[in-house]
């Protein structure tokens, strides 16, 4: 199986020419969030659709700053994992997404508190296999600011050090591009598609996934 793994695209596709090669032979595109710049639906419709020219298997959540129209048209599309678990038989996948980010510095459309983090997560049945989330999960290497600080959410690591998915697939902090194991769990943040960052990832003799974090 081949997933190719997006974030942070902010509205600058500029990468996704030097890529369709990559994102043609995909399984699976994940795309977990800010795929505007504070744009509409509108926006999204735009940038989705040059997705979807090249491969239809699409899954995405909203990140912060995509406002409240993105999220509904992802959700109109049938591509949305927002607060939600999503199966694909053909790859037998279970998806598990949440969008936005916890606050910011500077405001920004798409947030929820820390305890709206833990009371999704906690009510979660079904564990899933790959959980798609714009906020990354805490002291782990997604989530530090300048390589001196980390700002991602503990309930987001509280859920994957309980449920353990196969992958955790994140954003949101545009310097901490990186992936790394806890317990049976890969963490990865490509790092912003708008400067051409991605990941490629696939599945090993075991099942396990293994990363490619690359530049376009």
């Amino acid at each position: 199986m081949k997933i190719i793994g997006i974030t942070d695209i902010h509205g600058d596709m500029n990468a996704i020419k030097k890529i369709s090669e990559e994102i043609v032979s995909a399984d699976l595109v994940l795309i977990a969030g800010d795929i505007t710049h504070f744009g509409t639906a509108g926006d999204a419709e735009k940038i989705i659709a040059e997705f979807m020219n090249l491969n239809s298997s699409i899954l995405t959540v909203p990140g912060n700053c995509d406002d409240k129209s993105v999220a509904g048209y992802l959700e109109s599309l049938g591509i949305s994992t927002d607060r939600k678990t999503i199966t694909i038989k053909s790859l037998n996948l279970t998806i598990l997404g949440m969008g936005g980010s916890v606050s910011t510095p500077v405001r920004t459309p798409n947030t929820s508190s820390e305890e709206e983090y833990m009371s999704f997560l906690e009510k979660t049945e079904t564990l899933p296999d790959i959980l798609l989330i714009h906020q990354p999960p805490y002291n782990t290497a997604a989530d530090m600011v300048m390589g001196l600080k980390h700002v991602g959410s503990p309930a987001v690591r509280s859920f994957i050090d309980r449920s353990q998915p196969s992958l955790c697939l994140c954003g949101h902090i545009h310097e901490s591009s990186g992936s790394a194991i806890y317990g049976k769990t890969l963490v990865v943040n490509p790092g912003p598609f708008k400067n051409g960052f991605y990941s490629v990832l696939t599945t090993d003799e075991t099942g396990s996934y293994v990363v490619r974090l690359l530049r376009a």
